[in-house]
């Protein structure tokens, strides 16, 4: 059973927002649609050119922004989302600028001791950075994906010259922003990874990790503007969908306790709960010299395993935890609300091929049962009643 439209991010060779742009565009985004909905930014003189390239043997898209503005424009980040919300753009798309650009402006904020909002950006305000930025984002509402996957992104090294002089590469706001997503160091002496690039990355990839099975339907790559020696200058999208019911990666987080009183697991639980697990449990062991101990599990999405394996740390008397990522399949499943003679009841509903199954709230049921001096099985009961089951 496949599922929603799905991307993978191959960033082999770094990423920049007009990379990520030109493979959007080999991957069947309309160019001319895209343009016509920038065009309602009133952006002077603003032409989107989109060509066909040979990389490295490699058919790929390269794209070509030209947009009347002086040379170092300083805009600050209210000026970018005020641009950006006077289109006539899908909802989602200002909101997903709105928060590439706040990337930006906190990861720069960070550096230069600011607030985000008293940041002046210099190449990242361009409008071209802008065309960028709400072509990508324009492009993949138009594509329908749903979601993207990455494990990770190539840097360079060396030194570029900026608005602020001479920095190391990669830039301190790019790595600023990529923040805990791993990096593979390459040794190239450019910059592969530009701040819009690492924003819209940061932005659109949840954590690292790819999803367990997916089916590619095609594939699409942008070209950039630079020469890379050894390798294409390009960014790789593999578009598909996903396969099986919600099928997604996440950590296991563990440790082995031997020696904690028993009374901090509950508060331990419930610590873990409020990092994001999204499930913890206890499994009674025997360890070293035959000691009765406790394993202490955690399920965290992927973005969530620093803090999880963190509380691990403060909150046990462990002095180390190990993780690793597995699959996980869940079935089709919503949340709803039914109505009682007690009152309303929060249900979650999964549904398979050939069956549905719902389960009652348990809290919900809890308190309407000591409410009204009724047993727990007869609220179970009547949800089931009232939802036809």
């Amino acid at each position: 059973m496949t599922l929603g439209r799905i991307a993978l991010l191959d960033l082999f060779s770094g990423i920049s927002g007009d990379m990520l742009l030109g493979a959007l565009f080999d991957l069947g985004a309309d160019p001319e649609d895209v343009t016509r909905q920038l065009g309602s930014l009133q952006l002077p003189g603003f032409q989107l050119t989109v060509e066909k390239s040979i990389q490295q043997g490699i058919s790929c898209r390269k794209i070509t922004v030209q947009v009347e503005e002086e040379r170092h424009p300083h805009r600050r980040l209210s000026d970018v989302l005020a641009l950006v919300g006077r289109g006539r753009l899908p909802a989602v798309v200002v909101e997903q600028a709105g928060e590439v650009f706040r990337r930006i402006a906190e990861a720069e904020g960070k550096i230069h001791g600011k607030s985000p909002d008293a940041v002046v950006f210099h190449e990242v305000g361009a409008l071209d950075a802008v065309v960028d930025v709400v072509g990508c984002l324009l492009a993949i509402h138009q594509l329908g994906i749903e979601r993207f996957y990455g494990e990770s992104v190539s840097v360079g090294t060396g030194t570029i010259e900026s608005a602020h002089g001479t920095l190391p590469v990669p830039c301190p706001a790019s790595v600023e922003i990529l923040g805990d997503f791993p990096i593979e160091p390459t040794g190239i002496r450019q910059e592969l990874v530009t701040p819009t690039g690492a924003a819209l990355l940061r932005t659109l990839v949840e954590g690292p990790g790819l999803p367990p099975r997916v089916s590619v339907e095609r594939t699409g790559y942008g070209a950039g503007t630079r020469k890379v020696a050894g390798r294409p200058n390009l960014v790789r999208v593999l578009l598909g969908r996903q396969e099986s019911n919600h099928a997604e990666w996440i950590s296991v987080v563990e440790t082995n306790i031997d020696d904690m009183n028993p009374e901090v697991y509950g508060y331990l639980m419930e610590r873990l709960f409020e990092a994001g697990a999204l499930d913890v449990y206890l499994t009674p062991v025997y360890g070293k010299k035959n000691r009765p101990a406790v394993v202490v599990t955690a399920l965290s999405p992927l973005p969530c395993e620093p803090g999880i394996r963190q509380t691990f740390l403060e909150e046990t008397t462990s002095l180390g935890v190990r993780s690793y990522k597995c699959a996980r399949h869940c079935v089709g499943r919503k949340h709803e609300t039914v109505e009682t003679r007690w009152g309303p009841v929060r249900v979650k509903q999964g549904r398979t091929r050939s069956r549905t199954r719902v389960a009652p709230e348990y809290e919900d049921c809890r308190r309407i049962a000591r409410e009204h001096g009724i047993s727990l099985l007869e609220v179970y009961e009547e949800v089931a009643r009232v939802y036809g089951q």
